[in-house]
């Protein structure tokens, strides 16, 4: 009779985990409201582009497009959860030289392990895959532990894997681009020639060079550094190994002192340069480290068509203290039909003053007009109550995904249609 019992109990407890689970899968799939709202400006701009995204929670997944209001959307679930910087694992995968590559890094220290020195460090590049943990060193030294952001520092050209360091004024040593040529596991001995620079940029004579990161396009890659009032880009072909172009673009000095994020996006045969500065900050503001990071109100964007040679395509100076938006991310940057689209995550600091809910915004530039502001509206709020809509929330949002609970919206690209 126990047995009885306990096998009915479990038969319940079972039916009930699968109507759990059926309820959420269908809440996901069919309670996901979507529409972009008009905010500002002349919605007829959304005409030449498709918005596309996800949205998520940790364990399910629903893609969707947006094309002259026409949403279209498609379920997808899957047992891992998919990160909302790199993406599902299976589709992103890695192969250099037959060799899977998991991670990228560049670490700072005396050792590869010393993250503790005061002393000038070294700069180590660190490769993990199949092969096991790569650790080159690289020759150039730093004071600094700062760097920006290790995704814009490595590409892989037809199967080859390029990077270069982020270095700042007064670093020392021999820096540029490098290729791969070979792994080895980091106690091996022979490392001779297992790594070439094949661009050299020496820090000792040009004191005044700072290295910000290399992009791809047209499988041709591109060096981004700066002088003292400009930037250096260099066009570099690994195919015949030549140094096609090199463009110098005046810019403001504070952009390239005083920025706090730098990123890069490709559409076509373009690259988009984005920098987000404090210029719009006051001294208060600058001296709260959080304000510091989320309330940086203005943007510079360069646009750059590459062929053989680097060309200046557009430039767009963004000033949000005329909007009531803070922005936090910027999630894609586009150049089409001589618009600017870009799609980014923000606030509205007079509406929340307190209280950080975010939405995802998408704009259309023309040079320096604002030709159009639009909001990504979802349900996606209702998952949570009005009390949990604070920085916390937002701060795991951007930096500790795994322990965001909710549905979100990830991918968030603008393309031609």
């Amino acid at each position: 009779m126990y047995r009885k019992y306990m096998g009915l109990a479990s038969g319940i407890i079972s039916i009930a985990i699968i109507a759990w689970i059926v309820i959420q899968l269908h809440a996901l799939g069919t309670e996901s409201t979507l529409y972009i709202k008009n905010v500002s400006g002349d919605p007829s701009v959304l005409n030449d582009v498709v918005v596309s995204g996800l949205i998520q929670d940790k364990y399910h997944g629903q893609k969707f497009s947006i094309t002259n209001d026409n949403v279209s959307q498609a379920f997808k679930a899957y047992t891992h959860y998919l990160d909302g910087q790199n993406g599902d694992s299976a589709e992103q995968e890695q192969v250099v030289n037959e060799e899977k590559i998991n991670e990228f890094s560049i670490r700072r220290g005396s050792r590869p392990d010393d993250l503790g020195s005061r002393r000038r460090k070294n700069i180590y590049a660190i490769i993990e895959g199949s092969f096991g943990e790569m650790v080159y060193h690289t020759g150039v030294t730093t004071r600094s532990w700062a760097g920006n952001e290790e995704h814009n520092l490595y590409r892989i050209v037809k199967g080859e894997l390029y990077f270069t360091v982020d270095t700042d004024y007064g670093d020392n040593g021999k820096n540029g681009i490098f290729k791969v040529k070979d792994f080895y596991h980091q106690e091996s001995d022979q490392q001779v020639g297992k790594v070439d620079r094949i661009f050299t940029i020496d820090l000792d004579e040009t004191n005044d060079v700072r290295v910000y990161g290399l992009e791809v396009v047209n499988d041709k890659i591109i060096l981004i550094t700066s002088g003292a009032d400009e930037l250096k880009l260099y066009l570099f072909n690994p195919k015949n190994g030549a140094l096609e172009d090199m463009q110098s673009i005046k810019v403001n000095e504070e952009l390239i002192n005083h920025y706090v994020e730098f990123k890069m996006f490709t559409n076509d045969n373009r690259l988009n340069i984005y920098f987000k500065n404090r210029l719009s900050q006051t001294p208060e503001q600058l001296e709260n480290e959080s304000t510091n990071y989320f309330n940086n109100k203005e943007i510079d964007i360069i646009t750059l068509k590459v062929t053989d040679t680097i060309d200046v395509e557009n430039r767009t100076n963004v000033v949000f203290d005329r909007d009531r938006l803070v922005l936090i991310e910027v999630e894609d940057i586009v150049y089409i039909k001589d618009k600017l689209y870009f799609a980014a995550l923000a606030y509205d600091h007079r509406r929340y003053p307190h209280k950080s809910q975010y939405n995802h915004y998408i704009f259309a530039y023309k040079g320096n007009e604002d030709l159009y502001k639009g909001q990504l509206s979802t349900d996606i709020f209702e998952d949570y109550g009005t009390e949990m809509r604070n920085e916390a929330v937002v701060y795991d949002r951007i930096m500790n995904p795994i322990n965001y609970d909710y549905r979100k919206i990830d991918h968030l690209t603008i393309e031609a249609k």
